[in-house]
């Protein structure tokens, strides 16, 4: 054979086996490598179908940008896991570890009634294909998932993703867990009804009439029926309803529930035009089921979640029994049970009719506050027992633009409670025994308990005697001086801030309680007597050894609202004057 010859017979043979190499190469790489182009783009995916075992779910975009979840007719998928789902095959993936199936795909979680098929419609003809099988987990290197082209039989190992992630709860996974496609600001009127305990039905409906622009727009809503309420938190209440959670989904109720006797019911009117109603069943084993005429199938709601929906009136009116700030305050009258207690403003002051002493300003303020924040606790509805309400107490405020509010209060019950009429409102309020506490307070309480109760200008000075420690003498302060001197005997006189705060703690001393089995005659002053000299007489404190509720039991002489009866210092307050004596010892 010639050279020539044999050279293009080499040629040819190398040709071949190049050609015969790159063939195999590409047939190894069909075979032995998987790659599962990235979705670059998220808005060109249209449709999503998803699948497992028999049961097949479309999720398709809808104009506003929102998704569809079909069946049932009407479900909305949750858009945040379906972008979580496209952000798994946001970019190329890609297995060069095929596994082998002699065992069967079941080993691999792709078993039909296993395996989740997500298939992508992308557009432009394209689409994306792919059965999603079982995850191993590697603590090292992180997750791998089994997976495989739909229609193909090899079964690649990916690495490092977790492909089943976005489906905790199965194919439901994509579904809204809302129960509503709406929200507060489409609602126009929502009716709430219950079974009361008679297993009749009450219902309250609420309506928006205001600018859902307005910064006032809570203000908006108002009771339609039952008429004479006025709107509490609705705003919150309707907001809370329509946010509702699902704890699971199913087509069929469980057996057992039954949802064609509803123990609750729900309509809420939209600015659409459009109604939706709710009905819930009676609970179950901590859970409440519900249908909607919105979507079909039924959802499962946490008890607490469906409490939500089963409103009454005491969620939704405005259930202050006076209704007025303690500025709006001009009077109140408590009369009732052999008692009456008239309290009213008067000029710049506080008056009271029969008081044996002035008021005490701020105790005064404190009480007229807690009078405002008076709450009901509930509400029963007007058919029940409002003609045969008997009151023994009753409560009248006027208000300083002149208008009045009236409430009675039927008979104190075993636990404290009461039952009450608002005049001007149906039904009948339920008031506990903490909310009440206003109208139980005393003359004592609110009257002036100072017992140095004049100007402190007059002051001349104060006496302090002990049985241990003698006697030291208070004078303010002299012409040019700031602070109160003390003198002990015939010993030169201190003057220092330490005398000014002890002097103004004797001024400012108070009576805690009265005591009325002491008479104050009887007191002696074997702890401590504190004697102020001032213009219009001497007034002395004598102050007993005897404890009572964390102070001493103490008298006054010449003080003519106090002088009648024995009443408590606190403790501290004595330690305070009491402290004088140290100053000596410095």
């Amino acid at each position: 054979m010639r050279k020539s010859t044999r050279i293009l017979l080499l040629a040819f043979v190398m040709l071949l086996a190049g050609f015969g190499a790159t063939y195999l190469s590409r047939r190894l790489d069909q075979r032995d490598t998987l790659l599962i182009p990235a979705i670059a783009d998220k808005s060109s995916v249209r449709l999503i179908e998803l699948s497992s075992g028999s049961r097949l779910v479309k999720l398709s975009r809808l104009p506003d940008g929102e998704w569809s979840f079909f069946p049932p007719a009407g479900a909305r998928a949750d858009r945040l896991a379906v972008n979580g789902l496209l952000d798994a095959f946001s970019s190329d993936l890609v297995s060069v570890i095929p596994v082998d199936t002699e065992a069967g795909a079941a080993e691999y979680g792709l078993d039909p009634d296993t395996a989740i098929r997500v298939a992508f419609d992308i557009g432009s003809g394209s689409s994306q294909d792919i059965e999603i099988g079982s995850v191993q987990d590697n603590p090292d290197a992180g997750p791998d998932t089994f997976v495989r082209m739909s229609g193909a039989d090899q079964v690649f190992r990916l690495t490092g993703h977790d492909l089943r992630r976005p489906f905790p709860r199965g194919l439901d996974s994509m579904r809204s867990s809302r129960l509503f496609s709406f929200g507060v600001g489409d609602v126009k009127t929502v009716t709430f009804s219950r079974l009361d305990g008679d297993s009749k039905w009450e219902a309250v409906t609420v309506t928006y009439e205001g600018d859902r622009k307005s910064p006032l727009a809570r203000m908006g809503w108002r009771i339609v029926s039952p008429g004479g309420w006025e709107p509490g938190g609705i705003e919150e209440v309707v907001g809370q309803a329509s946010l509702v959670l699902v704890d699971s989904w199913a087509e069929s109720l469980p057996e057992g529930v039954f949802i064609s006797s509803p123990v609750a019911k729900v309509t809420f009117g939209l600015v659409d035009g459009r109604t939706v109603e709710v009905v819930l069943s009676a609970e179950s084993a901590g859970f409440v089921w519900v249908a909607t005429s919105e979507v079909a199938g039924f959802a499962r709601l946490r008890s607490a979640d469906a409490g939500l929906l089963a409103k009454s009136l005491f969620d939704l009116a405005d259930l202050s029994l006076v209704k007025s700030s303690p500025e709006e305050i001009e009077s109140v009258l408590i009369e009732g049970e052999g008692r009456r207690l008239a309290i009213r403003r008067e000029g710049a002051g506080i008056v009271s009719d029969g008081m044996p002493a002035p008021l005490d300003r701020s105790e005064v303020e404190t009480w007229l506050r807690s009078i405002s924040e008076m709450d009901a606790s509930g509400v029963i509805s007007g058919k029940a027992a409002s003609s045969a309400f008997q009151s023994d107490l009753r409560l009248k405020v006027t208000r300083t633009d002149r208008s009045v509010i009236s409430v009675s209060f039927g008979p104190r019950e075993r636990d404290g409670r009461r039952h009450a009429m608002v005049d001007g409102l149906p039904g009948i309020a339920v008031v506990t025994a903490a909310e009440l506490a206003p109208l139980d307070i005393t003359v004592d309480r609110l009257m002036a308990r100072s017992v140095f109760p004049r100007d402190s200008s007059t002051l001349r000075k104060i006496r302090v005697w002990s049985p241990v420690f003698g006697t030291a003498v208070i004078r303010p302060p002299e012409k040019g001086e700031k602070n109160f001197s003390v003198q002990f005997g015939n010993s030169p006189a201190i003057s220092s801030q330490a005398v000014t705060s002890i002097a103004t703690a004797a001024i400012s001393m108070r009576a805690h309680s009265f005591v009325d089995d002491v008479r104050p005659s009887r007191i002696r002053a074997d702890h401590l007597s504190v004697t102020f000299t001032a213009e219009g007489g001497d007034i002395v404190l004598k102050v007993s050894s005897a404890e009572r509720g964390g102070g001493f039991v103490a008298a006054t002489t010449g003080n003519r609202f106090m002088d009648s009866r024995a009443f408590v210092i606190p403790a501290s307050m004595i330690d305070a004057v009491s402290a004088v004596f140290a100053i000596r010892e410095l």
